[in-house]
């Protein structure tokens, strides 16, 4: 069910819970299952979040609603979480072992190093997952205005889409892409949407 009105999309990224297995075999750390998890005496100082996550938070707020998705902030805040600067920071801090897993971890960057270091990195989708769009946009007054559409166009394509997921594992939307079945099957993780990412 995407959100209406969107048709410039690049990919969807979701966030996951991403851990490394090696780490919680040796520290007896229970494997987490969801963000509550995380917010457990075992699991304190022992986890990420990356604070600018906006799009994870949004996402929680319109599934879970506003007062719940702020009890888990601060049960997740009190629990002395390592602050990171990117979801990707987050996940190759969990594949380097320190900590042991991040909150904020992009799905399809953890499916990527899962795939490279089996025994350094797992992952945890959430029912509902949280999802958001990344859009392309034509800036005003572009010096090529024609190219860059054509370029959009192509992006948005059957054959730009599958380039982006060949290529970087990202989640096209279209439905004739074939995407990484570990990362999307809204058969499994039904798609909690927050606000897409805009271009800065």
């Amino acid at each position: 069910d995407l959100p209406q009105g969107y048709e410039g999309v690049v990919y969807a990224v979701t966030t996951v819970i991403a851990y490394n297995p090696k780490v919680l075999q040796e520290k007896n750390l229970p494997v987490p299952t969801s963000w509550n998890d995380l917010a457990q005496p075992a699991w304190k100082g022992q986890f990420s979040i990356d604070p600018g996550a906006v799009n994870w938070y949004d996402a929680l707020v319109r599934e879970m609603g506003h007062d719940k998705a702020l009890a888990l902030m601060k049960a997740l805040g009190a629990n002395d979480p390592k602050f990171v600067e990117s979801h990707t920071q987050a996940i190759t801090q969990v594949q380097s072992g320190e900590p042991a897993a991040a909150a904020t971890a992009y799905g399809y960057k953890a499916a990527s190093l899962k795939k490279k270091t089996p025994d350094q990195v797992e992952f945890v989708n959430s029912d509902p997952l949280p999802a958001s769009l990344t859009l392309i946009d034509l800036v005003k007054r572009a010096p090529h205005p024609a190219a860059a559409r054509l370029f959009e166009d192509w992006m948005v394509s059957k054959a730009g889409q599958s380039a982006v997921v060949d290529i970087t594992n990202h989640t096209s939307i279209r439905i004739d892409v074939t995407n990484d079945p570990s990362v999307w099957d809204e058969k499994k993780w039904h798609p909690a949407w927050g606000a897409p990412n805009l271009s800065s």
